[in-house]
């Protein structure tokens, strides 16, 4: 009870339970859950629990739920001067990839912050990948004066990448204000939506047959590309009985522990191979009766049949070996016969039911009691077999598929005289005759009504502490901790290895043991497993790396090396500091070498070339090196080694200057030369770094980045310029390992240049290099100011799989520049006004996000579009294309009937140009356009996709023979078609034309119908002001069987003129035919009852003169066909 104020007078019963709960168990029946309240701040409202106790275990629990908060339970009041805590209100909770965000995931106060604000912060850890799986920066929850809850602002981000479960762990710490006790962590477990569908199964078994006897085979449909990589039974096995093997097989494993007779409903587990899993069941009669089909019982009275009541006991149980039961049984009762139907044919069938005196007959969709649905009945009586009695005693036509188990159950109730009930059938070679108990499956009174209650699933166990790749000293002893999602499973305990080795075991949460005395090791992998029944599952590995307190320090030294040297020349030695009194006692190295290219002397460190002919050309080769003490402690160090290259070398210089000056290089010469390598990649900088020409120079390769990625380059002209790229072989380089390097300069040359490497190159020059522009990764952004080339005129930029091209400022890529965009690339003017040559999408995407000086266009396209590839490409506008006659040639990149070129976006195609789609691929048109030359549609399908205005502009359509025009979308202009016409997608839709709609008598249209029950839906073409029809039309259907009265409106226009030369229709069930009058007036055409109409053919009649005598002319028509005729001269 909960009053309207805080007196016991105004309560109000908001909630009840009949019967016994779990404790806390708030979801068991819908009574326990009260109508939402209004409650009013700082207002006292009386609350009153009443309850009863009648044996066993006792308890009552009140929780609620409100502004800001999950539903908990209500506490009782601490004083205001206790200290407060702050905890997860739940210590674990399993989302889909596809929920929004985690609606347990929320802090909780003891009771509500007084006068000062409390602050907690948190953290993410676990296998889960920020950004990629989620969004939730590590941050700090502030509880206001009088709040209580807080919701983390955790929100999921569903990938299409199938995987298996990962883990989100979200930790409390540092509060302010009060003091963070359990659970200080919630594990989310983040489940892939994907999970099998495992099929259900019907079969039976024998005490008599023998261990490893095959009874059924399970069956899983996975998300492609996945596959079931194991089985097992995790519920309903008694005593063992059955197992199942890696391929889904159920066998026989104990024969003597069937139940004789009865059922058995093993609830199955498909495992896929990226560890998604789904439950089904096996549904097993044990031990039937021979020569016995279903079963039959008898309940006194009529009652059980009126009121479909079956749950009292029965005066009587047996079994019958078909659906037809004995005559005279008795009077005033009520009958039930079930049993499993299991045709041998698919196809069509029909269903009667007779009796005396009244029944019901029902019919499953599969073999379970709950997919149940009456088909017939007999509302009065019905002499034995008697089927044509009552209209309702046939079913429609009801399609079955040959092998597959459906539940059929006939009820009838008996007052008094003869009595009986019988069930038949006509099906596909099968003329009406009672059902046979050949078609019955075995069946034993109390089968499996429904779907089995889904089972806990496998707990999920994540290492919380160490982090993955954490760092450590040897000697430490490490805590590690993990957390647990039991997912309804009784975890009996947590056991931790490292590296396979068992180091502790903790048998109450929290869970953790200690690495103790940690010894050195590069890499140490951490696991941890979670006991529950007898068996286990293993978290994710973390792995952490355990260092000596003071290994050898090695020093960082370059050196050359070309091709012409020969092997075995030494380069130069790596060199060490130890700690004392310590002695060297090894070189190694230990990763950049490649093809052992480079030896080191494991004594003196000295760096040899081994294979000259196997040196980049140019390229620069870093190796780490490891030197060992007498101790057997290791230190890591860097060797640069510049290949095929003179001049080169190493900017040293964290705060910038001027690039001749000596000291800035690491071998005290500047870089100069074709072929030199320059580069700026080996400092942590603490500030943005600025270099300056300060001449001409050339150079082969630049490398540029951050090791603590937070800061840029920028190379400017200074004094003088330009830098000129030149190699002596191959093509210039420009690597951008993190954030920005900006070109602030004139780029020369003629070798064009390969952007590498995922930070950013900003070319900020009026440049003048041809060759082209290759983006292998990472992001070009083109800014050298309003109107300024960034590239040379008639230049081509290739943008492969990682790249991205900017363009920042207006018109910077000059009016010749053809772009190639691959797969996984991308081209994006956010600027405006760009003027662009020939377009080739290879799967890429090309972007128009900018905004600027000219409102409403971000590019114009000077050239055609080639879409080609093997996966789907894009364009997305912002604002606007301006083009003139433009081609875009499509192929089929996906090899499916899915669109390979979509073009999206709020802006429009513009001008007064004409757009042609060539190409047998599919191109997909989202936005609202304007252009006016028309549209061509010479090959392939055009979809007009879009949800306003005109996909194709306010010119005419045109189709020619080779094209098909479809989608769900609108035109505004005329058109004219030779070729298909196919609305909709791979889906019904409807496509809605403005204008007059003409079909040449080339022409094909393609119609879809659908059925779900009673809906229907079927593609249309809507608004056409005058519809020509002419050429073909094929129409095919789906779903449901279509019915007497089912009506589809396929064309819709206001004036609608010719008709088509052939109709092709779906064939319909037997007695049904398709009315075609109302096609070519009003585009719709009907099923209904009926026959075919009969031909009618008139025998040769005589010429005959006035005068003559009269004449009977003869016609020859089908037998019982009544045919009116008239006369007229």
């Amino acid at each position: 009870f909960i009053s309207t104020d805080s007196t016991a007078a105004n309560k109000v019963q908001r909630a009840s339970l009949a019967s016994a709960t779990s404790f806390q168990n708030w979801t068991a029946n819908s009574s326990q859950q009260s109508i939402s309240l209004n409650l009013t701040a700082g207002q006292s409202y009386y609350v009153e629990v009443q309850h009863q106790e009648t044996g066993g275990s006792d308890h009552v629990s009140v929780a609620w739920q409100g502004p800001g908060f999950s539903r908990t339970p209500i506490l009782t009041p601490i004083p205001d001067n206790a200290p407060r805590v702050v905890r997860f209100a739940v210590d674990s909770s399993t989302c889909l990839e596809t929920d929004a965000s985690a609606p347990m995931l929320m802090a909780v106060l003891d009771r509500p912050a007084g006068a000062t604000a409390v602050t907690v912060n948190y953290t993410t850890s676990g296998t889960a990948i920020s950004g990629t799986d989620y969004t939730l920066a590590p941050g700090t929850l502030t509880f206001n004066p009088g709040e209580q809850f807080k919701l983390l602002p955790l929100t999921f981000a569903a990938d299409s990448v199938g995987e298996a479960p990962e883990s989100l762990i979200v930790s409390l710490s540092s509060p302010v204000g009060a003091a963070v006790s359990s659970p200080a962590t919630h594990l989310i477990t983040l489940i892939d939506p994907g999970t099998p569908v495992v099929n259900p199964v019907f079969a039976s078994a024998t005490s008599s047959q023998t261990v490893g006897t095959v009874i059924a085979t399970s069956t899983a449909t996975v998300v492609s590309p996945r596959v079931v990589s194991s089985w097992s039974i995790i519920a309903g096995n008694p005593n063992n009985a059955f197992a199942i093997n890696s391929a889904g097989q159920v066998t026989l494993a104990i024969p003597g522990s069937l139940p004789n007779p009865g059922n058995v409903q093993l609830v199955v587990r498909a495992t896929d191979d990226l560890g998604s899993s789904g439950d089904g069941a096996v549904n097993i009669v044990c031990n039937p009766p021979s020569g016995q089909a279903v079963a039959e019982q008898r309940w006194n009275g009529t009652t059980a049949y009126n009121d479909e009541d079956w749950s009292g006991t029965p005066i009587y149980s047996g079994t019958l070996p078909s659906l037809t039961s004995a005559q005279g049984v008795g009077d005033n009762y009520s009958r039930r016969i079930v049993g499993y139907l299991k045709p041998t044919v698919s196809g069509i069938y029909y269903f009667w039911t007779a009796s005396d005196d009244q029944s019901r007959l029902y019919l499953g969709s599969n073999g379970y009691e709950s997919s149940k649905t009456l088909i017939a009945t007999v509302n009065d009586w019905t002499a034995f077999q008697g089927w044509d009695e009552e209209t309702n005693q046939i079913s429609s036509g009801i399609s079955l598929v040959a092998g597959q188990t459906y539940w059929i159950e006939a009820q009838q109730v008996e007052g008094g005289g003869g009595d009986h009930v019988s069930i038949a059938w006509q099906g596909p070679g099968i003329a009406r005759q009672s059902i046979p108990s050949t078609v019955m499956a075995p069946f034993v009174a109390g089968a499996a009504s429904g779907d089995p209650t889904p089972q806990a699933a496998i707990p999920v166990v994540a290492i919380s502490s160490p982090a993955n790749n954490a760092g450590f000293f040897s000697t430490n002893n490490i805590t590690v901790t993990a957390s647990v999602s039991p997912n309804g499973q009784t975890v009996t305990g947590v056991e931790f290895y490292r590296d396979n080795v068992l180091i502790g075991t903790d048998m109450a949460a929290p869970y953790e043991a200690t690495y103790a005395n940690a010894t050195t090791a590069a890499s140490v992998n951490l696991t941890a497993r979670a006991l529950y029944l007898d068996t286990f599952v293993t978290s994710p590995s973390v792995n952490i790396v355990v260092q000596d307190s003071n290994p050898p320090v090695v020093a960082t030294r370059y050196f050359a090396a070309n091709s012409g040297m020969t092997a075995n020349t030494a380069l130069g030695s790596a060199t060490a500091t130890l700690f004392s009194p310590r002695t060297l006692s090894s070189w190694a190295i230990v990763a950049g070498n490649t093809g052992s290219i480079f030896s080191i002397n494991s004594t003196s460190g000295q760096i040899s070339l081994q294979q000259p002919s196997s040196l980049p050309a140019p390229g620069m080769t870093y190796l780490t090196v490891r030197a060992t003490d007498s101790a057997g402690y290791s230190g890591d160090g860097t060797i640069g080694i510049f290949c095929n290259s003179t001049g080169s070398s190493v900017w040293v210089n964290p705060n910038g200057g001027s690039w001749p000056t000596v000291g800035n290089w690491s071998n005290s010469t500047a870089v100069s030369g074709a072929s030199s390598i320059a580069d700026f990649s080996v400092l942590d900088l603490t500030a943005n770094a600025a270099v300056t020409l300060d001449g001409a120079r050339t150079v082969g390769t630049l490398v540029f980045g951050d090791t603590s990625p937070s800061h840029n380059w920028t190379l400017s002209t200074g004094s003088a310029g330009p830098l000129t790229l030149n190699t002596t072989t191959g093509n210039p380089v420009v690597t951008v390992n993190n954030q920005t390097a900006t070109l602030n300069l004139v780029v020369a040359g003629t070798k064009g240049l390969i952007k590498n490497g995922a930070g950013t190159l900003a070319l900020g020059g009026i440049n003048t290099f041809t060759g082209g522009l290759t983006v292998n990764a990472g992001t070009v952004s083109l800014q050298p100011g309003d109107y300024n080339n960034a590239l040379p005129t008639n230049s081509a930029v290739t943008i492969n799989n990682g790249g991205t091209v900017i363009q920042v400022n207006t018109n910077v890529t000059n009016n010749g520049t053809a772009f190639t965009v691959n797969a996984g690339g991308t081209l994006n003017f956010a600027s405006y006004h760009a003027h662009l040559g020939a377009i080739t999408l290879n799967g890429g995407t090309l972007l128009g996000t900018g905004s600027g000086k000219y409102a409403g266009e971000d590019f114009l396209l000077n050239g055609n579009v080639t879409v080609g590839g093997t996966t789907a490409s894009s364009i997305s506008i912002a604002n606007g294309i301006g083009f003139a006659n433009r081609t875009f040639t499509v192929a089929d990149a996906t090899t499916s009937p899915a669109a390979d070129l979509t073009i999206s976006g709020n802006g429009a195609i513009k001008g007064t140009g004409i757009l042609t789609k060539a190409g047998v691929g599919t191109m997909a048109v989202a936005n609202s356009n304007t252009y006016s030359g028309g549209t061509n549609i010479n090959a392939g399908t055009f979809l007009a996709m879009n949800v306003a205005g005109s996909a194709t502009g306010t010119g005419a359509v045109s189709v020619a023979a080779s094209g098909t025009l479809g989608g769900n979308g609108t035109i505004s202009g005329a058109v004219s078609i030779s070729g298909g016409l196919a609305p909709g997608v791979n889906d019904v839709g409807t496509l809605t034309v403005g204008s007059t709609l003409t079909l040449a008598g080339t022409s094909t249209s393609t119609m879809q119908l659908a059925k779900a029950g009673a809906a229907l839906s079927n593609d249309r073409v809507l608004g056409a002001t005058t519809l020509t029809l002419a050429g073909t039309l094929t129409v095919s259907a789906s779903g449901d069987a279509l019915a007497a009265g089912d009506s589809f409106d396929l064309f819709g226009a206001t004036t609608h003129s010719g008709s088509f030369t052939t109709v092709n229709l779906p064939t319909l069930p037997s007695g049904l035919v398709w009315n075609t009058t109302q096609l070519n007036t009003a585009g719709i055409i009907l099923v209904e009852n009926g026959v075919l109409p009969q031909p009618i053919t008139f025998g040769p009649i005589a010429a005959k003169t006035f005068g003559d005598a009269a004449f009977s002319p003869g016609a020859t028509a089908s037998s019982g066909l009544t045919v009116a005729y008239s006369s007229s001269a």
